[in-house]
């Protein structure tokens, strides 16, 4: 006997159960429809993604405000860069600014000024940052 097989189930090609994860329970795959499956992956991931974004609820936006009065020299008020070569942070995705801010603390990614600044950021003063300027929302209008 295999190891994960199941002397109870009838039916030779069951008996390898392969088990299919949705959430808390586990289901033999052979008892899904193939939309079922589907269905349920597509649930899953909604929740896992909508899981990433709330980084934002918990981070201070207040905090965050301070420390982007630093960023603001170059990068523009409220992150809206008018310098030539410098990016607009305002309205980027929160795991972008982090991940990138990230990156830079720990030397991964190279830039004269932004490793230097970066370097005393912890863990909260970088989701906090990025959660202040991922707050803003951005227009496009044709000029």
């Amino acid at each position: 006997m295999m190891p994960g097989d199941d002397p109870e189930v009838a039916c030779p090609e069951q008996s390898r159960q392969a088990t299919f994860f949705a959430g808390i329970v586990r289901v033999p795959i052979y008892l899904l429809s193939l939309s079922t499956m589907k269905t349920v992956s597509l649930i899953a991931a909604g929740l896992f993604c909508a899981g990433l974004s709330t980084s934002s609820l918990a981070a201070d936006l207040k905090a965050g405000g301070k420390t982007a009065q630093s960023c603001m020299m170059c990068h523009g008020d409220n992150g809206l860069s008018s310098m030539p070569g410098t990016p607009s942070l305002a309205g980027q995705p929160e795991t972008y600014l982090a991940s990138q801010l990230r990156q830079f603390r720990d030397g991964k990614r190279h830039n004269e000024v932004m490793n230097v600044i970066a370097k005393p950021l912890s863990d909260a003063d970088i989701d906090n940052v990025s959660a202040y300027f991922a707050q803003f929302e951005i227009d496009l209008k044709r000029r």
